[in-house]
């Protein structure tokens, strides 16, 4: 099933020439929407859509994760964006979280989407 959505994702970005972060997270919810968690699990991979609460913090809006714990008031996980352990709180997390198999992290971590954002 990743092999083809691998597939899917790199005949999309190839087709459509994504300019900014935004549209390649576009392209990757398109192709990534049969994959969707309500919660991430320990030991797996995410990206998801972000808007951070703490005024004055810099933050990836497009996070690409390695979930590390859960706690009651939200997650840590590896952001490859950046790449360090970081703090995610479940109310600032918009949508879902699209699942994101072995054999897709690498591609996913070649691709220009980070999209770090300065909470003011």
């Amino acid at each position: 099933m990743s092999s083809q959505r691998l597939s899917s994702l790199q005949n999309k970005i190839e087709n459509t020439f994504p300019s900014d972060p935004d549209d390649y997270m576009e392209a990757i919810m398109e192709v990534f929407n049969d994959q969707q968690s309500l919660y991430p699990t320990p030991g797996k991979y995410y990206t998801f859509v972000y808007a951070a609460k703490t005024e004055g913090i810099a933050y990836d809006q497009f996070p690409l994760i390695a979930t590390l714990e859960l706690f009651p008031w939200g997650f840590r996980g590896l952001n490859f964006h950046w790449p360090m352990v970081r703090q995610y709180t479940w109310a600032e997390v918009i949508g879902n979280f699209y699942d994101v198999e072995n054999d897709e992290i690498e591609y996913l971590q070649s691709l220009p989407y980070a999209n770090i954002q300065l909470n003011t």
